[in-house]
C-alpha cells in the first residue's frame, strides 16, 4: 500500500521504479499475493533467520 501511495503522489516521472519490502515473521500465499504489486514483473523472496543456524544447519543447506 505504501509503495503505490509514494508512486500516486510523490515519486516523479524521472525517478527509478520504486521498491518495498516486506517483512513478517509468519506468512501465507494470501498476504503474499495481496502483497506484490500488479505491473512488478521482478519479484524476490527470502527467508530470514532470527537465530544463527548451527553448522550442521548451514552445512545441510
Amino acid at each position: 500500500m505504501y509503495v503505490r501511495m509514494y508512486d500516486d503522489l510523490i515519486k516523479d516521472s524521472d525517478d527509478a521504479p520504486t521498491i518495498g519490502v516486506l517483512l513478517c515473521t509468519d506468512t501465507d500465499n494470501t498476504i503474499a499475493r495481496y502483497s506484490v504489486l500488479h505491473d512488478n514483473n521482478q519479484l524476490f523472496a527470502a527467508k530470514y533467520m532470527t537465530y544463527m543456524p548451527t553448522k550442521e544447519e548451514l552445512r545441510n543447506n
